[in-house]
């Protein structure tokens, strides 16, 4: 589930660690790349960390790596709002329909039988006084 909210992420650079560091993996020679132009940031506060080596700037690198942890911040956000706000949806069937016999049972109420076109039409009058 998808949350669409507005979190601001008010963070100063003391929350973040950056570590830069040479991105090439390939073979050495003449052609080898000597700047540290791989970036990665680490969250101190929640410990979530982004890399980017994709670009030949660091400025570059460092841009992109900021914005992927800012969406990691905000899913991980989003994630703590869900778990703390879960709200528990029975999983067990409490009607079944049966529209060629024209019934509807009410696990609730046993013994009865609705009609289930006006059960869908939003008439629970019957199934609520049943049920108290």
């Amino acid at each position: 589930m998808i949350i669409k909210s507005r979190i601001s992420i008010n963070r100063s650079k003391k929350d973040f660690t950056i570590q830069y560091f040479i991105s090439s993996v390939k073979a050495g020679g003449q052609n080898r790349q000597k700047n540290a132009t791989g970036v990665r940031i680490i969250d101190i506060k929640t410990g979530l960390k982004s890399e980017c080596q994709d670009e030949r700037s660091q400025k570059q690198n460092l841009k992109k790596a900021f914005i992927s942890l800012a969406k990691k911040i905000i899913e991980h956000e989003n994630q703590k709002y869900e778990n703390e706000n879960k709200i528990e949806i029975p999983k067990e069937v409490i009607r079944t329909y049966d529209f060629h016999k024209n019934k509807c049972r009410d696990k609730r109420v046993p013994n009865k039988i609705f009609d289930p076109y006006s059960i869908i039409d939003g008439n629970l009058d019957d199934i609520i006084k049943e049920l108290l």
